[in-house]
């Protein structure tokens, strides 16, 4: 019983998630159906949160913080937030060759290292 209460502030971290407001637009749904799906996306959506969150720090380790990660730079343990912030203002071109990434700052390639995600795009060379 006390080792589930102890994990009460991984829910308690959902519910501030819900409650945060983010950038979407104003929607207005008048069918019920509509409604139902809009609820279930949120949640899934807050499903994907909690999963990055939780794969950024078990990839890290027990207490360990990731440089550079808030946006004042400082070390501080990786919130799923924090870790998409951080691909604010990333972008794709698109050439006569295909596809072209952003070049990655290191924190962005730390992330993905620890997520384990391969780029899908080349990026663009230095320079």
């Amino acid at each position: 019983m006390l080792g589930i209460y102890k994990d009460q502030w991984i829910v308690e971290q959902r519910h501030r998630d819900v409650k945060q407001t983010r950038r979407v637009r104003p929607v207005v749904l008048l069918n019920d159906d509509r409604i139902e799906a809009l609820i279930a996306l949120i949640g899934i959506a807050l499903l994907i949160l909690g999963l990055i969150e939780a794969e950024l720090r078990a990839a890290l380790g027990d207490g360990v913080a990731l440089p550079g990660i808030p946006p004042e730079g400082r070390a501080a343990k990786p919130t799923a937030c924090a870790a998409l912030a951080a691909f604010d203002g990333l972008s794709v071109t698109y050439t006569s060759s295909g596809l072209v990434l952003d070049r990655l700052t290191q924190v962005q390639r730390v992330i993905l290292a620890l997520l384990d995600v391969s780029l899908p795009w080349p990026e663009c060379k230095e320079g």
